[in-house]
């Protein structure tokens, strides 16, 4: 049989490969960065979407899977992103939140320190007296119009007064006898400031805070109440 008697086999043209979209490739590249560094993902992240959408299998172009891989990427960058300056932001504005702290509870003790002269004053214009249990000792101040009074007034416009005063029939001069202190916690949790009869004021941190306050008791003895206001 001769060669010429087989039929003629025709082999289908191999087609051509398809050209990788320069958008694909470019939000690979860019992807890879993005896993450090936070503007990148925010280019990389839409580019591979939109060439998840324009280059599909029947498209003029090709590379949806790099698409496909730079928009993984891009969002594993940004979730990181995201968790980086959870973790960097607290750490910037802790030393200033700690810094507004200190100054306002510096300038407490320095209103304190008024108030106690101020008590002093009183009690030198009183024959050692100080206002009594059932006394209003703030307007008792104010009607002295000493420099405590526009103090003493901010302390009746809050919410609920945070110093307090220990009543007693009298100034002494006993070491650890308590004039006024702060609500607990106002600063730094369960401590806070002090204020003796001998003018000493100091700021006292927990638990020794809870332990002094706890301790308080009224002119005839009876245990003084320092969770309610006075």
């Amino acid at each position: 049989m001769s060669t010429d008697e087989h039929p003629h086999h025709t082999q289908d043209p191999i087609p051509e490969p398809r050209q990788i979209s320069n958008v694909a490739v470019g939000a690979f590249i860019l992807s890879i960065p993005s896993l450090c560094l936070f503007p990148f993902a925010l280019i990389s992240l839409p580019m591979g979407i939109v060439g998840i959408s324009r280059y599909g299998p029947t498209a003029s172009k090709g590379g949806r899977g790099l698409a496909i891989a730079a928009t993984s990427i891009s969002g594993v960058g940004l979730l990181l992103s995201c968790v980086q300056v959870a973790i960097i932001l607290p750490l910037f504005a802790l030393p200033k939140v700690a810094g507004v702290y200190e100054a306002r509870r510096i300038e407490d003790q320095t209103r304190i320190e008024r108030v106690v002269t101020d008590l002093h004053t009183f009690a030198e214009n009183n024959n050692g007296r100080l206002p009594g249990p059932d006394e209003d000792w703030r307007a008792m101040l104010i009607r002295e119009g000493t420099p405590a009074t526009a103090f003493s007034s901010l302390v009746e416009t809050a919410p609920r007064p945070f110093l307090h005063y220990v009543p007693a029939t009298e100034l002494t001069q006993v070491d650890g006898r308590v004039l006024l202190y702060t609500d607990p916690g106002l600063y730094y949790p369960g401590s806070g400031y002090i204020a003796y009869h001998d003018g000493f004021v100091e700021f006292v941190r927990a638990p020794r805070f809870a332990r002094i306050i706890n301790a308080l008791t009224l002119p005839d003895g009876t245990p003084f109440a320092p969770h309610l206001d006075d």
